[in-house]
């Protein structure tokens, strides 16, 4: 962009298309003489069919403002063939030549070819002192401030995208509209922001343009979207200084993130993938609190009992060392952890009273007993509902566990989401992150699924007790759920299966991408193995993707204790939509985000599952030699990504309103010399992995 320092009207080159190379003398294209032409009345804003002037470029020597990414062509070094003696003057910044051209009766409204009229060249001029001259005479003179030009830009759209915030506030007094809309339909507040112009953000905020941080243009983007945006580059300089001043005037445009203590009252036992660590890990990475602190190890030893504490805070279970410091400045969020229960209500809409009852009293019996070890709870529901007990899961190899906390600690999750949605509808946030626990995308409406071997660490089922209480509170009409966790939703499924019957056929919407593998006499079946088929008639759409495991050519039982997951584009495989994250993307792009659209949701439930993750627990298969296999390969540039393409989206049909609520992703095992097993978990890249979805959800980076 060339020097920092203020631009003088020499350092601006109006070029025609034709005109970009260095010029000579005598080479340069002139215009035709305006006689050549038969214009229309000066008052008409459209060219005739006979001329339409060329597009204008800038070569741009210096800006006005040393933090803006462009000078755009502007109303006062604009070249025009229709002015009249007014516009010319005010264009020579000749302040007494416009006084006499007005006392001789001169029309004080007139627009040229481009629509401009001499207040909006006056308000875009460079130098202060003739500017606000300028402008005041021709406010004296009663010039009309609403007049917009051929684009729609009024002249404090001008006064804005030039940063002439002393134009701005004598505009102002005189009533310019804050919220006038150009043919793009943008405010003042987004040209202010698009191009730089902090103090006048920051006027434009002051006479109450906070309310307009939310308004959205044509492309359905709002002035934090399109800060710093100019020509689809990104200057990230100045959209950090725009969003910083619009974000802390108007803190409802913020993406705010829901936890809440109670959520570590659910105990899994120390050597538990889904441990209250998790919670830890994500919420220090993301509130920029984390300290460096020892690292705890996870070790197996016989007899080695199970740490409890009343507020989930195990002194082992996996490193907490600190992720890399994550690059989203604290006034794009708002962190919320006080918010009520989810009502007894709002679960029985989804889920049969007497499962509710079953956790609320085997929670209960456990308060009143002595502090012992979480106790299995998938045999407690098989049997609550009647299996007989030949039929019921081992203890020993039950994977989802129930504590005296289990049955607050999932209200509390459910009641994250609710309040999160009323927020969202409300226009109080602009999205939201609830992060979360025990996940709930496995609990049908009964808690465990027919035929299922495990609950899947899920207790209710959050995402749909908040669209249920979407619906059901009429606040949006058409909600959808999309689960990205590695394993099918298929607790969600059933729900939405369950409420179709009563609601209208366009109420609501699953989509589900998951691994699907039902296994084999090598490989075993991948949890839940459901999710391999849509159902058009109620709205549910399941894009099974094969692991990595079955790509082409993979040796069988060639895993190996820790095995890593294949980088960049995965080999492709014959069944499903074929393996790893290239083709991962290539399904949510063909698949999820079509039909996502198609259905245009007033609001968007995210089922968030970060167990997708190269080498995490969640998407790992042990073979029939007890050899570990990686199932998925996704980085945290693909977490970002599909939730850039999500809200986007969003901002086409609801417009933004997004709530995501975290499922899965566990960590990761490491070697460890010095632990008894021989490894621990690291959830450092669980929490980066969340961390950038979180970035995605707020756009401070604005869309790659």
């Amino acid at each position: 962009m060339g020097s920092s320092s203020a631009a003088s009207p020499a350092d601006l080159k109006l070029l025609a298309p034709d005109d970009r190379s260095p010029s000579h003398a005598g080479d340069k294209r002139k215009l035709p003489p305006a006689a050549h032409f038969k214009f229309p009345s000066l008052q008409e804003q459209t060219p005739t069919p006979s001329f339409r002037p060329p597009p204008l470029f800038l070569d741009v020597h210096a800006v006005e403002e040393a933090d803006s990414p462009l000078l755009p062509r502007t109303p006062a070094n604009v070249r025009s063939v229709r002015t009249t003696k007014l516009h010319e003057m005010v264009s020579a910044a000749d302040v007494d030549g416009a006084a006499a051209t007005l006392a001789e009766g001169h029309s004080i409204d007139v627009q040229e070819e481009h629509g401009f009229t001499p207040l909006h060249r006056a308000a875009a001029l460079p130098h202060a002192a003739p500017r606000l001259a300028l402008v005041a005479l021709l406010l004296r003179h009663r010039a009309d401030v609403h007049r917009r030009d051929g684009e729609g830009y009024s002249c404090l759209h001008w006064a804005a995208a030039c940063g002439h915030d002393d134009a701005l506030a004598a505009l102002l007094d005189e009533g310019a509209e804050l919220a006038a809309r150009s043919a793009e339909g943008e405010t003042p507040l987004h040209r202010a922001a698009r191009l730089g112009r902090a103090a006048c953000a920051r006027a434009l905020l002051a006479r109450g343009g906070a309310a307009l941080v939310g308004a959205r243009n044509a492309r359905g983007e709002t002035a934090l979207d399109v800060a710093g945006k100019v020509g689809g580059r990104i200057n990230r300089t100045v959209r950090g200084l725009i969003r910083k001043a619009l974000l802390e005037a108007a803190p409802a445009a913020r993406t705010v993130v829901l936890h809440h203590s109670d959520c570590s009252l659910h105990l899994t036992g120390d050597h538990h993938q889904e441990h209250p660590l998790r919670i830890e890990a994500i919420l220090a990475h993301i509130t920029h609190t984390a300290t460096q602190r020892e690292s705890t190890r996870e070790h197996s030893s016989p007899g080695g009992g199970a740490h409890h504490s009343t507020r989930g805070s195990p002194s082992s279970s996996g490193t907490s060392r600190t992720p890399a410091t994550l690059d989203l400045p604290s006034y794009e969020v708002t962190v919320l952890s006080d918010f009520p229960l989810a009502p007894v209500d709002a679960l029985l809409r989804v889920h049969e009273a007497k499962y509710v009852g079953m956790v609320q009293a085997a929670a209960l019996k456990l308060q009143q007993g002595p502090p012992h070890s979480p106790v299995p709870f998938t045999p407690m529901v098989q049997q609550a509902r009647g299996a007989a007990t030949a039929a019921l899961k081992d203890p020993k190899t039950c994977d989802t566990r129930l504590s005296a906390g289990s049955y607050a600690a999932a209200r509390r999750a459910a009641g994250a989401v609710i309040c999160a949605i009323d927020q969202v509808l409300a226009g109080e946030a602009r999205n939201a992150l609830c992060i979360v626990r025990p996940p709930g995308h496995h609990a049908g409406s009964n808690g465990l699924i027919p035929g299922s071997v495990s609950c899947g660490f899920c207790v209710f089922n959050s995402v749909m007790i908040g669209a249920s209480h979407a619906l059901h509170s009429e606040r949006a009409r058409r909600v959808a759920v999309v689960d990205f966790d590695v394993h099918h939703g298929d607790g969600s499924e059933d729900i939405v299966r369950k409420l179709a019957p009563d609601l209208p056929p366009s109420a609501l919407f699953f989509a589900s991408i998951h691994l699907y593998d039902p296994g084999d006499a090598t490989y075993g079946a991948f949890y839940p193995s459901s999710g391999g088929a849509d159902s058009m008639v109620e709205n549910i759409i399941n894009v099974p993707i094969a692991p990595l495991w079955r790509r082409a050519g993979a040796p069988k039982a060639a895993g190996r204790l820790l095995s890593s997951a294949a980088t960049g584009a995965s080999p492709r495989c014959t069944s499903c939509w074929g393996c790893g994250r290239a083709e991962w993307r290539n399904a949510f792009s063909q698949r999820i985000l079509p039909a996502l659209r198609a259905f245009s949701p007033d609001l968007l439930l995210l089922s968030s599952g970060f167990d997708g993750a190269c080498n995490d627990i969640g998407n790992s298969m042990l073979d029939a030699k007890e050899k570990y296999h990686q199932g998925l390969d996704l980085g945290a540039a693909d977490f970002e990504w599909a939730t850039e393409q999500l809200v986007s989206i969003s901002m086409i049909c609801c417009p933004g309103k997004v709530v995501s609520v975290l499922e899965g992703g566990y960590g990761a095992y490491e070697y460890s010399k010095t632990s008894a097993t021989g490894y621990e978990v690291s959830r450092e890249q669980l929490a980066e992995n969340v961390g950038q979805h979180l970035v995605a959800l707020t756009g401070a980076h604005g869309s790659k």
